[in-house]
């Protein structure tokens, strides 16, 4: 409720309220699971009876699919395309990656910086992140994609040479495998469950205080091939993490809890 009670109280108020209804669920679900261990132990704290652990699967095949050619040819211009997949919601922090986007672009003044994921235009954080943008002479350069279909999310991926987050809370985080299944480094701030989906892959940072330093980072990422090719080897071994063969026997097990329940 705190990310959004400043641009949505109504919002911030239904969300408090789902949070203290929780453990009023507790006792008539015996068996409870979360897709990690961040949101397993928010069961836990409510009252559920020792949730499980059981990660989403994220299978390549779903990318077996044709990427528009005209989004494909738009893409590889020869500019370098930075991409955070997700809803333009105050958690997720656009904001902040817009700021440090414009302190990357002293590196690299043809970068360019897609937010792709769904908003309300009337919303006061999608208003404000306009704002930001026009404020700091970033027209042109950074772009709401809005809710795209899974072709032209392939486009982007395809396409992208840095995934990077400022995000603040995330569950699980399904973009940070899919990114890594299309070999895209993936430079993230250290928050909720990202540490926990993105194992040994990807590069995180503890502090946004210094975002000059992180800027310098993700140009590295960018830019370093021998740097690069280390981060990308360990996403290739995460992401195998996920696939449906490792997640079903948790989901099996599961099941046989629920056939024991009188």
């Amino acid at each position: 409720p705190a990310f959004v009670a400043d641009y949505d109280p109504r919002l911030a108020a239904q969300l408090q309220q789902g949070l203290d209804d929780l453990p009023k669920l507790a006792n008539l679900f015996p068996v409870s699971a979360g897709d990690s261990s961040f949101n397993s132990a928010e069961l836990k704290k409510s009252g559920f009876s020792e949730p499980l652990r059981m990660p989403i699967c994220v299978s390549p095949d779903k990318w077996n699919i044709a990427a528009p050619p005209h989004l494909m040819f738009e893409l590889q211009d020869g500019r370098t395309n930075i991409l955070f997949v997700g809803r333009i919601v105050p958690n997720k922090c656009q904001h902040h990656l817009i700021d440090a986007f414009c302190h990357y672009q002293l590196f690299d003044p043809g970068a360019r910086l897609f937010l792709v994921g769904g908003y309300d235009p009337g919303e006061a954080y999608y208003q404000q992140l306009v704002k930001t943008i026009e404020g700091a002479g970033l027209t042109g350069n950074v772009f709401f994609a809005g809710k795209v279909d899974d072709a032209h999310l392939h486009a982007y991926y395809r396409t992208a040479h840095l995934y990077w987050s400022m995000s603040e809370h995330e569950g699980f985080g399904v973009p940070f495998i899919e990114a890594m299944w299309f070999d895209i480094p993936v430079l993230a701030y250290k928050s909720s469950a990202v540490s926990e989906t993105l194992g040994a892959g990807g590069l995180l940072f503890n502090s946004k205080d210094e975002m000059e330093k992180v800027s310098a980072l993700a140009h590295l990422l960018v830019h370093n091939d021998a740097l690069r090719a280390t981060i990308v080897a360990a996403q290739q071994r995460r992401c195998r993490d996920f696939l449906p063969e490792k997640i079903l026997p948790t989901l099996d097990l599961l099941l046989e809890k629920m056939e024991k329940i009188d």
